[in-house]
């Protein structure tokens, strides 16, 4: 149904046309004009150069059992212990030193998604006094949670082998996956002898009638 009101209107677009003129855009209550379109877009590149590089070799480093998460904020992997910090205005102080603070790289055990440890890469933008005051901050953060965080200096290039000597006391401590084709607890085995000499995997307890192994 049209009313008078969506007729005057329409009226006034048509004269303001005639004369060359475009009728202004609706305005919001507070007074802003309202965005003409959705005022967002794709980013170009969601991890940097540097975070890349060190992606693709910590893919091949970790164990199937191991998920990678990427860029995940403090706010979703801590929460405010209310023992020390009770609800209050100072609890909303505390939220807010966290919920804008993201760590580049986490690991959780791919079953239960339960947090192992966290990486930072670090480059010479770290050195700078407010980047070396948020850096303080999170490493308090995640001692205070006994989550282990390890800080990595960024580099041209990495070597997965020397990545998974860094890293594979965490997630070696953590419970071995099941056999994909048994379902049973998997064992961790040495190899001791051949090209991979030292090197830790995972094999099905059932020797007998499955031969699954995968590194750990």
């Amino acid at each position: 149904m049209t009313t008078s009101k969506d007729q005057n209107q329409g009226c006034l677009t048509a004269i303001l046309q005639v004369f060359g003129r475009k009728p202004k855009p609706e305005k919001a209550k507070h007074g802003k004009s309202k965005p003409q379109k959705c005022p967002y877009q794709l980013k170009e590149t969601f991890l940097s150069y540097a975070e890349l590089v060190f992606y693709k070799q910590l893919s091949l480093a970790v164990p199937p059992n191991v998920a990678i998460l990427i860029k995940t904020r403090l706010a979703d992997i801590f929460k405010i212990d209310r023992s020390i910090v009770p609800y209050s205005s100072e609890s909303r102080l505390y939220f807010n030193k966290i919920s804008q603070k993201h760590v580049d790289f986490l690991l959780c055990h791919a079953d239960t998604m339960n947090p192992l440890v966290g990486i930072e890469l670090d480059d010479s933008s770290h050195q700078k006094p407010d980047r070396v005051s948020r850096d303080e901050l999170v490493d308090n953060i995640f001692e205070a949670a006994n989550l282990p965080l390890v800080r990595i200096q960024v580099q041209s290039t990495y070597d997965k082998g020397e990545i998974a000597r860094l890293l594979s006391p965490f997630w070696e401590s953590s419970t071995p996956p099941n056999c994909p084709k048994c379902d049973q607890p998997m064992l961790i085995r040495t190899a001791k002898s051949g090209e991979h000499q030292g090197v830790k995997f995972y094999v099905c307890p059932d020797t007998k009638n499955c031969r699954t192994y995968f590194p750990a």
